[in-house]
């Protein structure tokens, strides 16, 4: 089964930010559903140029927190955008198979992966459930 196929069927929609978001604009995004472990940071064409996660924006706050005031953590936090704590945007086209998907995921150490189109747009993301339970269709 391709990528394409298995992301139509299941998860089409996926929470994208700018790279210029602020802190507090992302963790309203992943506050608005709980479910959101990843945003996708795009540019003004939808194009995928970083991922950041939960994990991200928990360090960027805490990192500060552990040695401060948490008022003056919260601050760092602020001054910061997507751009200043995205990671590298590791993702799967549309056009790649399942099983590809589930090479890339492992050998990534990652749960969730984004989908792109043929001009590198975010069109959805597999999570691991979806990955595997479409191995062998």
């Amino acid at each position: 089964m391709l990528v394409g196929d298995a992301c139509k069927t299941f998860t089409p929609q996926t929470e994208t930010a700018s790279a210029d978001s602020s802190i507090e604009d992302l963790i309203r995004a992943v506050a608005r559903d709980r479910g959101t472990r990843y945003l996708h940071i795009v540019d003004g064409e939808g194009k995928l140029l970083g991922i950041v996660g939960v994990r991200e924006l928990m360090r960027v706050v805490g990192s500060q927190h552990i040695n401060r005031d948490i008022r003056v953590a919260l601050a760092f936090a602020r001054a910061q955008t997507a751009r200043d704590i995205m990671r590298e945007a590791i993702s799967v086209r549309t056009d790649d198979t399942v099983e590809k998907a589930l090479e890339v995921a492992v050998k990534n150490w990652l749960d969730d992966l984004p989908v792109t189109d043929e001009a590198g747009r975010v069109v959805g993301y597999l999570d691991c459930f979806e990955i595997l339970t479409n191995l062998e269709k």
